[in-house]
């Protein structure tokens, strides 16, 4: 009898045991999903970014997208891929009109258009930046080269993931994919190619919230800040009042007409006409055009 009974008493205790445990599990995985998910804690407090109508097209023979910038003088985009390191030239459509292999990157993972035909290049493999310049048939020449180890210590100089130009203040914006320190920018000049004048950007920092980065752009004050794991577009102000983020662009389907969740957002670029385009690996492109922007087409 004294046997039964202790047997039926650890039954209980164990199923118990299991029970308890199998729902802090379930806690705790639930409540990080829900931490994460868009539109969910993170970004509620934030506006989204109305507005848009999506578009979206396959690039043919392309396979590892990596970035995506506006040439504001040609009126093109330029993507690059990461392996085999090349750069793409692409219309407002999303048609290849262009490609030049670039032979002396081993991991193509930004581009970035400055001005008068300079871009900038991010190599990921070995945390080189180049300035080159692109001419109208696409042949590039180095113009400078420096490793972001000048400025950051190593362990601080690893995954760069995004690359951003604000041409009002000279600024070169550099994204980290992980860490609690992502954004950096430089001080650039392009008529002297001199660099200096590194900034953290602390505040912003700590207010992004974000997964990680993927991708940066430039567009008027704001930085266009791009994140593949959280699924949107953050919408910020580096260098006002606590370094503001002003709004959020879910890239899920449902929202802006998507007819399905952007797989692995990898680049970003806005061009003169505030419309937004996206590009995702690996061979994915989208174009967000703003509803003035339509119904002005239609008119």
């Amino acid at each position: 009898m004294m046997k039964k009974s202790i047997v039926i008493m650890f039954q209980r205790v164990s199923w118990r045991f299991y029970a308890v445990l199998i729902l802090i599990v379930a806690l705790i995985s639930g409540g990080t999903v829900l931490f994460f998910r868009p539109g969910h804690l993170l970004f509620d407090d934030i506006p989204e970014s109305d507005g848009y109508l999506s578009q979206s097209t396959v690039l043919p023979g392309v396979t590892n997208l990596s970035s995506l910038t506006f040439n504001r003088d040609d009126g093109m985009l330029y993507a690059t891929l990461n392996s085999p390191p090349t750069l793409l030239r692409l219309s407002r459509d999303g048609d290849i009109t262009g490609s030049q292999p670039l032979d002396f990157l081993r991991d193509a993972e930004s581009v970035e258009y400055i001005a008068d035909g300079q871009y900038a290049l991010a190599d990921e493999a070995n945390s080189l930046i180049y300035i080159v310049s692109i001419d109208a048939d696409m042949a590039v020449t180095i113009l400078k080269k420096f490793h972001a180890g000048m400025f950051f210590s190593k362990k601080k100089n690893r995954g760069y993931e995004g690359l951003a130009w604000d041409g009002q203040n000279n600024r070169l914006y550099l994204g980290r994919e992980k860490g609690s320190e992502r954004l950096y920018s430089l001080e650039y000049h392009p008529d002297t190619q001199i660099i200096s004048g590194v900034n953290v950007h602390h505040g912003l920092n700590q207010r992004l919230h974000l997964q990680d980065i993927s991708g940066l752009d430039f567009d008027g004050n704001n930085l266009l800040i791009l994140s593949d794991e959280s699924g949107v577009l953050l919408r910020t102000q580096p260098g006002a009042e606590q370094d503001a983020v002003i709004s959020v662009m879910h890239l899920k389907k449902g929202c802006h007409g998507l007819e399905q969740d952007i797989p692995q957002p990898e680049g970003v670029a806005t061009d003169d006409e505030g419309n937004i385009y996206v590009v995702s690996e690996p061979d994915g492109f989208w174009k967000f055009t703003a509803v003035k922007n339509v119904i002005r087409a239609e008119e």
